[in-house]
């Protein structure tokens, strides 16, 4: 397989357990958090390569109307983790998305710092921590072609 062939496969999953329906060749994967009331929305700009930056959104929503929603009190980050090497990345970043007037986007987040550092199976982690310290955690998988010219 070439660097040039990225093979993705984002799955929503309700553990860091890998589903067995994944969605070939896609950028998004929807999330469903806190009973099913909040859905995380994630979309990739561009598909990920080993080493380059890639860059990622999420959106909070209300599971009712898909409305764009606060976190109030809870807090959100994105883990990149390889469960066949049992490592993981650089922590990511995530930052408020604010529009053209400077004004914080209600629900938007950008994460950066998102490098896979090598081919293989990688799950993204979205963890949200409730104000007293509850971790639930939602996941989806990519996989990037190994690089054979790197170990």
């Amino acid at each position: 397989m070439t660097k040039s062939i990225i093979a993705l496969v984002f799955a929503a999953t309700l553990s860091w357990a890998h589903t067995d329906h994944p969605q070939q060749n896609s950028l998004k994967a929807h999330l469903e958090f806190k009973n099913k009331t909040l859905h995380v929305h994630t979309q990739l700009t561009a598909q990920p390569e080993v080493g380059k930056e890639s860059f990622l959104t999420l959106d909070t929503r209300n599971a009712k109307d898909h409305s764009f929603v606060e976190l109030a009190d809870d807090t959100i980050e994105v883990v990149l983790w390889m469960p066949d090497m049992g490592h993981g990345s650089a922590p990511t970043q995530i930052s408020r998305v604010v529009d053209s007037n400077g004004n914080v986007v209600p629900g938007r987040y950008a994460v950066r710092n998102i490098y896979f550092v090598m081919g293989g199976l990688w799950e993204v982690q979205v963890v949200i921590t409730d104000k007293n310290g509850q971790k639930e955690t939602r996941s989806f998988n990519i996989i990037l072609p190994e690089d054979n010219n790197h170990h």
